[in-house]
């Protein structure tokens, strides 16, 4: 794909490349994913020219929220904005868009554990006095494995 001027065209423009790229590498599935996610996207800014420097925190968080606005559960909003993080992170590996603070560090809900991904309220032990650290300790709670 070439680099040059593509920042200058917007993330609808690089993420249309993208999943051409991956239609000619046969990798249908992940394309499918990314055009939907660019789809919903689309339809919350109204407009096809998405410049890069739109991808800010407070955007991706009324984004987030005009999801769930929109009926979207929360495995669908979540699963949106991986595919959108992952065009984005392939943009900045590719030297499209300058590396800058990542907006979707701070948009994140849950942590991942060695058990899957935990909320964070229960990371902190918000539900639990103490953290369990032991699989025996996790079943005297009465969490069932």
């Amino acid at each position: 794909m070439k680099k040059k001027g593509m920042a200058r065209n917007g993330f609808v423009v690089y993420a249309l490349g993208v999943i051409d790229e991956m239609e000619r590498g046969r990798r249908y599935g992940m394309a499918q994913a990314y055009r939907n996610s660019v789809k919903s996207l689309v339809q919350f800014t109204g407009s096809q020219r998405v410049p890069f420097q739109l991808f800010r925190f407070e955007m991706l968080k009324a984004y987030e929220g005009w999801l769930l606005q929109e009926g979207c559960c929360e495995n669908t909003v979540h699963y949106y904005l991986r595919n959108l993080r992952a065009i984005y992170n392939k943009a900045v590996k590719e030297k499209v868009i300058r590396p800058r603070m990542n907006p979707f560090l701070r948009n994140l809900r849950y942590r991942k554990s060695s058990r899957g991904i935990v909320p964070t309220a229960v990371m902190s032990g918000q539900y639990y006095p103490t953290m369990p650290t032991t699989r025996k300790t996790i079943n005297t709670i009465g969490v069932r494995w």
